[in-house]
């Protein structure tokens, strides 16, 4: 693609547009002049089209803003809206007629987003396609990696417990979803601004989606115990979530909570209650705290819109 001439918003005008039209006719020997726009503010971006193919935004200059339309390019519209980036745009001008009031847009031809580009991959399901890009896979679960060993060149596994100085990274994908937001947040900041993050923040069990045990349940489960002995976890755990009406995972969470606060002690993996235990605010116990910034995690990075995750890492990312 041919770039005529390098013009800023404010160069595009009425008058500007008549003076290319003197040019024509525009055909395959003689194409619509191109005109570029280096590092440009834009604002108002927003997908449009039945199915949201199109993107539409105003390019901003020092004396007023211009319309701009580009056509099969609506996937960038959360980025550009995260962004706080300028980008280059290329394009042709074209005349656009309201209720009788005349105006330019630039029709585009290519657009270069500044910045870390996010990809929205958000997945519960890991599949072999998914890595198939180029570049470190970040993970902050050990076990997981090590089961998907068949899908990733080790020298392309990087643990988020191992990074304890700046690296250099191109290309980003986070495989798994860390447990505190914090975790994540602090990695982004070392790694050097990566021209691509791609996210699938899998979890296997989601606690969001599970929730907190209510007082009900903690109540059920603390009846059973006083009045069970030696429950085979291994053997009895499905029996014993059926019998409470709670499911396994939320079920031995509540164990593990029950556990930290004395309530019951297990043994060769047998469950017995703790005779007189002492009375423990089990919202203090730290299983329940972890339990809630992990939920608060999930919602933010699992369950939020692909504008707001990305508006949270980019800004990760600027803060280095």
């Amino acid at each position: 693609m041919k770039v005529a001439a390098s013009v800023t918003p404010d160069d595009l005008n009425l008058e500007l547009f008549s003076q290319i039209e003197q040019l024509a006719p525009f055909g395959t020997n003689n194409q619509r002049p191109v005109v570029m726009l280096e590092d440009t503010a834009i604002d108002n971006a927003k997908s449009m089209g039945k199915t949201n193919a199109h993107l539409k935004f105003e390019m901003v200059g020092d004396n007023g803003k211009v319309n701009a339309v580009a056509f099969n390019r609506g996937d960038l519209v959360d980025q550009i809206t995260a962004s706080k980036d300028k980008i280059s745009i290329a394009g042709t001008l074209d005349e656009n007629e309201w209720r009788g009031n005349k105006s330019v847009q630039l029709m585009v031809k290519d657009l270069l987003v500044s910045g870390t580009q996010v990809i929205d991959q958000r997945t519960n399901h890991l599949s072999e396609e998914l890595f198939e890009f180029s570049g470190q896979y970040l993970f902050f679960n050990h076990d997981l990696a090590a089961q998907l060993t068949n899908y990733i060149d080790a020298k392309s596994i990087i643990f988020a417990d191992e990074i304890t100085s700046e690296i250099q990274i191109e290309t980003l994908t986070i495989v798994d979803c860390p447990v505190n937001i914090a975790d994540m947040k602090h990695v982004l900041e070392i790694t050097n601004a990566p021209s691509i993050i791609r996210v699938l923040f899998y979890e296997k069990h989601s606690v969001y989606l599970s929730g907190m045990p209510t007082r009900e349940e903690f109540g059920k489960l603390f009846k059973f115990v006083q009045s069970h002995q030696n429950v085979n976890l291994k053997a009895q755990l499905k029996l014993l979530s059926d019998y409470l009406k709670i499911n396994q995972d939320k079920l031995i969470f509540m164990i593990q909570v029950f556990s930290e606060a004395d309530f019951v002690k297990i043994e060769d993996g047998l469950l017995n209650r703790v005779d007189n235990p002492q009375t423990v605010a089990l919202e203090e116990t730290n299983r329940f705290k972890q339990r809630q910034i992990q939920m608060e995690t999930e919602r933010e990075l699992i369950y939020s819109d692909s504008t707001d995750l990305r508006k949270l890492i980019i800004s990760a990312v600027q803060k280095h």
